[in-house]
């Protein structure tokens, strides 16, 4: 028997969508809940829809380390460094692989949110340190559940709407206008509902570190 690739697929928008907003986020760790923040103060109307009760995700297990160039921080302890520098790092540890753009636009999206961090929610870092191959000290340490803390009670202030215990299982297409226009959900008692996405949908449920094919892939 032949076999074909297999890949990943949108659904056909339902006859009546279960919920609606201007952006729909699928995730609430830290990706999640900053990009709800900045949506927030975009002036969208915003859903995150979170797989788990409770928000967070992987940031609140890892090491709490934020890589931003020339802080004020780096600058009270006299560490010279720039975002070229960074780049220069970041391309020099991915093997010259990655894609100068990419990282050129993590490094300065890094950037405002770390600026929105320390100067809007006032949280500032314990100490700055160098890892993973940095030429100069750039990693910011923060405690994961206090800056998950801040970033919960701002959403939730700011007026974001979520929606725990449930998890996407596909994003939906609108056929005419030929673009994305929600998601299709499972709540935790098995429901299937749908909710649309004005604006867009934006996916923050984790990455793919661990796997080397679609590393090699992207």
């Amino acid at each position: 028997l032949a076999s074909a690739p297999v890949s990943a697929v949108s659904t056909k928008s339902p006859e009546k969508w279960d919920r609606s907003a201007d952006m729909v986020i699928v995730g609430a760790g830290g990706g999640g809940l900053m990009a709800a923040a900045f949506a927030r103060k975009a002036g969208l109307n915003v859903l995150v829809v979170e797989k788990m009760g409770l928000v967070g995700g992987s940031t609140l297990l890892c090491g709490g380390e934020w890589s931003v160039a020339d802080s004020n921080e780096q600058r009270a302890a006299g560490i010279k460094d720039s975002e070229e520098i960074f780049l220069k790092d970041m391309l020099n540890v991915g093997g010259h692989r990655n894609d100068p753009e990419l990282v050129k636009a993590m490094i300065k999206s890094g950037r405002a949110a770390y600026e929105f961090v320390t100067q809007e929610l006032g949280l500032k870092p314990d100490h700055v340190s160098a890892v993973s191959g940095m030429s100069v000290p750039r990693a910011h340490h923060f405690v994961p559940s206090d800056l998950i803390g801040k970033l919960w009670e701002y959403d939730k202030a700011q007026g974001a709407d979520f929606l725990m215990n449930t998890r996407v299982e596909r994003l939906t297409w609108d056929a005419d206008a030929e673009r994305i226009n929600g998601v299709r959900a499972r709540t935790k008692d098995g429901k299937t509902i749908f909710i649309e996405a004005k604006k867009g949908v934006l996916i923050a449920s984790g990455g793919f570190t661990r796997n080397p094919k679609l590393l090699e892939k992207y």
